[in-house]
């Protein structure tokens, strides 16, 4: 949709986008090798961006990929949302399907951003009882669904890496308000043989998770939060989340991992 080549600060108002992304070969059997880090998004990879009244109906296809060990960001406005901005009264209505990916590389999916950097609800002068948010997510909806159902034969992730989905959010650091998911979220990892999951056994953590590989974790609003300072205010979800895994599958209908020593283990 835009660009900025020096990631100055824009504002993108009372606008949309209709344009869909394919990111498959034609032939849709022949796996595109990953030689760097993915970053797919539907509006703008710029960080610096304030979103007012915006729309996005374009769906997102991203098919039969080798990630090596790359990572896969894929998202409906951008990977960075920075602090100070805000994505308000904005709605994303596009679908996004990844299937058939393979690789160790950890894959962050979700309908507005991946890393959520912007947020003021935490801050000493917010009033304890009514705090409102000038920056993060605010008044704002992702309808569209998230799955890794291409086709009947095109399906799921198929590698070792750790799958993270939020509706709005994949990493929450900053501050969510008055804001909802109604997208569903379907994810399935078929890997079986060669998952790992390791985990705490003594008296004080026992079942506390310390690594794994072909995890999945999904949340309606967010997949995890990632900081002390991150808000989730006045939001919900109505959306399914539904996520299969072998051996390590977290699904929240709100949010997927608080823990912090579990949201460094993939």
């Amino acid at each position: 949709f835009t660009k900025s080549l020096e990631n100055n600060p824009m504002l993108l108002k009372y606008s949309a986008n209709y344009g869909n992304i394919s990111y498959m070969m034609p032939d849709e059997t022949t796996y595109i090798n990953a030689k760097s880090e993915i970053n797919i998004t539907a509006i703008t990879n710029n960080p610096n961006v304030t979103y007012s009244n915006f729309h996005n109906y374009g769906n997102i296809d991203v098919v039969k990929i080798n990630l090596s060990y790359h990572e896969l960001y894929i998202s409906g406005f951008s990977k960075f949302l920075s602090s100070d901005f805000k994505i308000e009264d904005s709605l994303n209505n596009g679908n996004i399907l990844f299937a058939d990916i393979t690789g160790t590389g950890n894959i962050f999916v979700s309908g507005f951003v991946n890393f959520n950097n912007a947020g003021d609800l935490h801050e000493a002068s917010q009033s304890p009882t009514q705090p409102i948010a000038t920056e993060g997510i605010i008044n704002s909806m992702n309808s569209g669904n998230i799955s890794t159902t291409y086709s009947p034969t095109i399906f799921g992730i198929d590698g070792l890496s750790n799958t993270f989905v939020g509706g709005l959010v994949t990493l929450n650091k900053g501050s969510i308000q008055d804001s909802a998911n109604l997208g569903n979220i379907t994810i399935f990892n078929s890997t079986t043989t060669t998952t790992t999951l390791s985990y705490q056994t003594n008296d004080s953590f026992a079942g506390l998770v310390i690594s794994y590989t072909g995890g999945i974790i999904a949340g309606g609003v967010s997949s995890m939060v990632i900081d002390g300072i991150s808000r989730i205010y006045d939001s919900s979800n109505n959306g399914e989340v539904i996520v299969k895994a072998y051996q390590f599958a977290r699904a929240g209908g709100v949010l997927g991992v608080s823990l912090f020593r579990e949201s460094i283990s993939g």
